[in-house]
């Protein structure tokens, strides 16, 4: 009889306890998901022969000068106006872009004004 307590004490402690880790789980994930919604940005690109070969200004409060790795030919033209998402990148900058961001570009639009 006290075997059969037993028992069934490990299993209702072992039932229970694995769901309330279940539930931490799912609100960890929604959290994550949350915390990712992302925004565009839009920004212009410049070219320089002097200093940074090429950066992007965004536009609006917080005005950022981003050294974008890895752009594509096609989106690099001066003064052309994109919309992007963005992720910061370890690459190095080159030089004459120290005061830029290094960020690798995704969704990238070029928006005509």
């Amino acid at each position: 009889m006290k075997h059969i307590i037993y028992t069934l004490t490990i299993s209702v402690l072992m039932l229970s306890g694995c769901g309330s880790s279940n539930k931490v789980d799912n609100q960890s994930a929604e959290e994550t998901q949350a915390g990712m919604e992302s925004t565009y940005v839009i920004g212009q690109v410049h070219m320089d022969k002097d200093g940074c070969e090429i950066f992007i200004l965004t536009e609006g409060k917080e005005q950022e000068k981003l050294y974008p790795v890895g752009l594509a030919d096609m989106f690099r033209v001066n003064e052309a106006i994109l919309q992007f998402e963005y992720d910061l990148s370890r690459a190095p900058l080159p030089e004459g872009c120290e005061d830029c961001r290094a960020v690798v570009l995704r969704s990238i639009t070029r928006v005509k004004r």
